[in-house]
């Protein structure tokens, strides 16, 4: 019997045949090499994820209104005020409790006042997020409160409400003062000044004066002793001012003064001659802070005056127009330098108490007819910093920044900053909403106004990972700040994103730091809401805990 041939066999036979054959040895390496090919690419995420976790997860989130408080205001007799204006000017965070955050209106939106209705009511509007590059969330909103019979109080928190919190309607309390009426004159002159300013201890803004006749009068000041000085502005090069005067303000009282201005004083002086000339970048700021005056046992703090002046290259200074005083505080810098820490021994009483060792501080000088006070100078320090990732890795783009703190009379700031006291205050006559509400007020990094001196301690690294910041005075332990869209310091994966990283700093010594940074982590609601922390043991638990010692059990 002769076999079929292909043409005889039925098609759907050849089919079953086909389908029916066994793999190629092709098809199955493929499906070898792609299972492999997988597995090493889980293993290499998986060592990766160890070496850099969360890589890139964090996202800068959007600006988001977070909601609005209930606040109402009353006065100390607990009767509610109307037409009370509540601006907000700062904020408090969540995850950073006891630090204070400003008023930016490129990430808060502009501020906003509202005023209290009759019930004294109003309502606060506040931005979820403190730091959004920090993933920070707001827990408190400080605002001043301001109503033309009462005093300003400046620093008011009033908390967030929190989910599933039943809490107290914040409560501002508006004091009453007394008010000050003014007759200022000139040296020389006999009719009184229709317009001047007043500066007040403890007064953050100018205020509303008003005009009464030939005198003008001052809004309401905080009860109790305080300090003013009358500056004339309106000759420019001819500055007049008044004595530091001491006044008792009483609510329901308006105080009587007629004030004579003298002419302002003029102080010179020089860098040390270990500076070489010629002086390069060379800046003076000068402090005029009176002692305080003891009032029925009490330090009042006196009003400061503060302006800067550039050096010249063979090293002096001069300031032509400055308050009279018995002492100038000075404090210098110029490329490779910066002024010491004070003699011990110059130091007033009133403030060896701020003058600390890892503080900079200004140098003390008693006032004398035709003196030339030479500011001692030491060499500054410097400090190269490289940012590289959990691998090895230089990171470029990371920005590096010290705080160098600077003490001239209670409080510290930054520093190298400073204002000029003697120019004409753009403020006056306004109140402190409309100072904050106006954009020409509103503190922007990338304003220049050649006016304020703003001394600069960072950089950004290079494609090696590297910066170098120089003109750091060197006190010691000094912070290093780092910050980055997407990068954070080993070890503060959770908001606000801070590390304790600093350096060593010494006169004239180059010190050197290596910061190591991970990715920021992704945003979840437990990052950002950290669960309260555990409640401590139960009154009865501590009793049968103390029964057990005592029985020794």
């Amino acid at each position: 019997m002769t076999e079929p041939t292909a043409a005889a066999i039925p098609s759907d036979h050849l089919a079953v045949e086909t389908n029916s054959a066994p793999p190629q040895p092709r098809r199955r390496r493929w499906i070898a090499r792609r299972v492999l090919l997988f597995t090493c690419l889980l293993v290499g995420a998986a060592l990766y994820w160890f070496r850099e976790p969360l890589l890139f997860g964090f996202v800068i989130p959007e600006f988001e209104t977070g909601g609005t408080i209930s606040v109402i205001v009353d006065d100390e007799a607990g009767d509610r005020v109307e037409g009370a204006q509540l601006t907000q000017h700062g904020l408090r965070s969540v995850l950073d409790p006891g630090t204070g955050y400003g008023w930016g209106t490129k990430e808060h939106g502009e501020h906003v006042t509202v005023s209290t209705d009759k019930l004294g009511r109003a309502e606060i509007t506040y931005p979820r997020w403190v730091s959004r590059q920090q993933a920070s969330l707001t827990s408190a909103v400080s605002v001043v409160a301001e109503h033309p019979d009462y005093c300003v109080p400046w620093n008011v928190d009033c908390p967030v409400p929190q989910k599933g919190v039943v809490a107290r309607t914040p409560h501002i309390t508006l004091k009453r003062g007394g008010r000050l009426r003014i007759k200022a004159v000139r040296e020389g002159e006999t009719i009184p000044l229709t317009d001047f300013q007043a500066l007040i201890s403890g007064q953050w803004f100018p205020g509303r004066w008003a005009t009464e006749g030939d005198a003008r009068l001052s809004p309401v000041i905080d009860p109790g002793p305080s300090v003013f000085r009358i500056v004339d502005r309106t000759d420019p090069e001819r500055l007049q001012f008044s004595q530091a005067i001491t006044f008792t303000s009483t609510a329901g009282q308006t105080t009587d003064f007629d004030v004579p201005l003298t002419p302002s004083m003029t102080v010179r002086g020089q860098l040390d001659p270990s500076i070489p000339r010629p002086v390069k970048n060379g800046f003076v700021v000068v402090t005029i802070h009176d002692e305080p005056i003891t009032v029925a046992g009490t330090n009042v703090e006196s009003v400061q005056w503060q302006t800067w002046t550039k050096v010249s290259e063979n090293g002096d200074f001069e300031f032509a127009s400055l308050p009279p005083s018995s002492e100038v505080r000075l404090l210098a810098w110029c490329d490779g330098s910066v002024s010491k820490l004070p003699d011990a021994s110059t130091v007033p009483a009133s403030s060896k108490q701020f003058v600390r060792a890892r503080i900079s501080a200004p140098q003390f000088f008693t006032v004398t007819l035709d003196a030339q006070y030479e500011i001692a100078m030491e060499p500054s320090a410097q400090c190269e910093v490289t940012v590289v990732t959990s691998s090895g890795k230089p990171v470029e783009g990371v920005e590096v920044h010290f705080s160098p703190n600077v003490i001239y009379g209670r409080g510290s700031t930054m520093f190298g900053w400073a204002g000029r006291s003697e120019l004409p205050l753009k403020t006056n006559g306004q109140s402190v909403g409309d100072i904050l509400r106006q954009s020409r007020n509103q503190w922007d990094e990338t304003k220049h106004d050649p006016n304020f001196l703003r001394g600069s301690f960072g950089g950004v690294t290079d494609a090696n990972g590297k910066v170098v910041v120089t003109g750091l005075p060197g006190r010691g332990r000094s912070s290093i700040e780092v910050y980055h869209d997407q990068w954070t310091v080993k070890g503060s994966l959770t908001p606000p994103f801070r590390s304790d990283v600093a350096v060593d700093l010494q006169p004239g010594q180059a010190a050197t730091a290596k910061i190591v940074v991970v990715p920021k982590p992704t945003i979840t609601d437990k990052l950002i809401n950290p669960p309260p922390p555990p409640r401590g043991p139960s009154i009865l638990s501590e009793a049968i805990q103390i029964i057990r010692t005592t029985l020794g059990l």
